[in-house]
């Protein structure tokens, strides 16, 4: 068996495991109440919500990959798009490489460029939430899973060793010659490629873009708890996202079915909110953040394809 076999097949395992375990014990019927006397508008706000997040990471990977701004906006915008799409409907992080190949395929840009702005595109995201969360530490006592604690600091020290690498540049690869093999070469001009993060205003912005991503999250989770009739405390909001990007450490099916629902419910449990009512959130946050994305990213995937470029064999 071909190893992205074997990978998707853990993948549906875990995935079916942790599905098991969200709805154990659960009301099924109670579930459904809880879901179909929600508010519409409500829905509809928080799914609009989900789009401006993506708008706002493409403005901010747009500053990582071309500080020249010679690249059409609207260019890079529909290519996350079909990104997150592919990432939805397809395992092994399809949309990932999608967007690498559909980003050097409409860009004069070179792949190491490519995956050295989405590398650090992911990685405002990370140091942006970390920040917030440890923040939130120091004035609130937080019941933190005994099993978050290790990744958690894994996480804050990756981060702590990247950013003295190459954010303060102890490290310049510019002094080094690029070496001759071909795999070497490769991760020389991928590393090469995270100079721009050796530029403090860029750096800056990007941080606020992340938190302002991050805000805009914490919002719309809040609006939706408000919704369901849960009373946590707005700082709950920030240890749901925590919860949910852990969960989506664990190898398991496109758009990380059951093991993002667990997570949330997880955290709810912390605060007390019923099995019932905390599947019934989990599975409309779910939904809502990939309803509106996962059609405007299949309008743009359609419009495409029929180029068919060669990043459409790279995912099959």
């Amino acid at each position: 068996m071909k190893k992205k076999n074997v990978i998707h097949t853990i993948g549906i395992v875990v995935s079916i495991l942790f599905i098991y375990l969200v709805f154990r014990g659960a009301n099924l019927s109670s579930v459904l109440e809880y879901i179909v006397n929600l508010n519409i508008f409500i829905l509809i706000l928080v799914s609009l919500m989900s789009l401006l997040l993506v708008i706002v990471k493409t403005y901010r990977w747009k500053l990582l990959l071309d500080k020249s701004d010679e690249i059409p906006y609207k260019k890079l915008l529909s290519i996350n798009f079909i990104a997150h799409f592919l990432n939805i409907v397809f395992p092994l992080r399809a949309g990932e490489v999608a967007q690498i190949f559909l980003t050097k395929a409409h860009t004069q840009t070179s792949k190491s460029n490519i995956v050295g702005s989405l590398f650090l595109n992911k990685f405002m995201e990370l140091i942006s939430l970390l920040i917030l969360f440890y923040s939130l530490t120091v004035f609130v006592s937080i019941p933190i899973p005994s099993f978050w604690i290790t990744p958690l600091r894994y996480l804050l020290v990756f981060t702590i060793i990247f950013l003295l690498l190459f954010a303060f540049n102890i490290v310049d690869l510019r002094n080094i010659t690029q070496p001759s093999n071909k795999i070497l070469a490769s991760l020389y001009r991928f590393l090469l490629s995270l100079k721009h993060i050796q530029d403090k205003t860029l750096l800056i912005k990007s941080i606020f873009l992340s938190i302002l991503v991050w805000c805009i999250e914490f919002l719309m989770i809040y609006i939706l708890l408000f919704a369901f009739g849960i009373d946590v405390p707005f700082w709950a909001t920030i240890v749901i996202v925590v919860g949910i990007n852990l969960a989506m450490l664990i190898p398991a099916t496109s758009a990380s079915f059951g093991t993002y629902e667990y997570a949330i419910i997880l955290v709810l449990g912390m605060f007390s909110v019923s099995k019932e009512q905390a599947v019934a959130f989990a599975i409309m946050l779910h939904f809502l953040e990939i309803f509106f994305v996962l059609i405007l990213g299949f309008i743009f995937y359609l419009r495409i394809r029929k180029e068919k470029p060669l990043w459409e064999k790279e995912i099959k």
